[in-house]
C-alpha cells in the first residue's frame, strides 16, 4: 500500500482512492491498509475509500458484508483519521 501511494505521490497526484482488489474480505485488513495509505501520503493528500465497489468481478461486483461491518469499518476509519477521509458506503440490498 505504501507503495503505491508512493508512486501517486510521485505523479503529482494529491488525492487518491482505494477501494478494490483485497478490499471488502476482512474489515481489519481494510483498516490496515488504508491505515498504512495515510502514513504514507501524510495530512495534506486527501485519500478516498469506495466501500460500495470493490470488485470480484464485472459480472458480480459486490463482495458480501454486513452492515454492521460497514459501520464498524466507517467508525474506526473516522476515529483515527482526520476529516481528509471520504467514503462511499453503497450496500447491496
Amino acid at each position: 500500500m505504501k507503495r503505491a501511494v508512493a508512486e501517486y505521490l510521485e505523479q503529482g497526484f494529491r488525492a487518491i482512492k482505494f477501494g478494490w482488489g483485497v478490499f471488502g474480505y476482512d474489515p481489519d485488513l481494510d483498516i490496515t491498509l488504508v491505515q498504512a495509505a495515510r502514513d504514507e501520503a501524510g495530512p495534506r493528500v486527501t485519500l478516498m475509500v469506495d466501500g460500495g465497489w470493490y470488485g470480484v468481478g464485472y459480472d458480480n461486483p459486490f463482495k458480501p458484508r454486513p452492515l454492521k461491518d460497514w459501520i464498524k469499518v466507517a467508525r474506526r476509519l473516522e476515529e483515527r483519521t482526520s476529516s481528509g477521509w471520504r467514503i462511499s458506503v453503497t450496500p447491496r440490498t
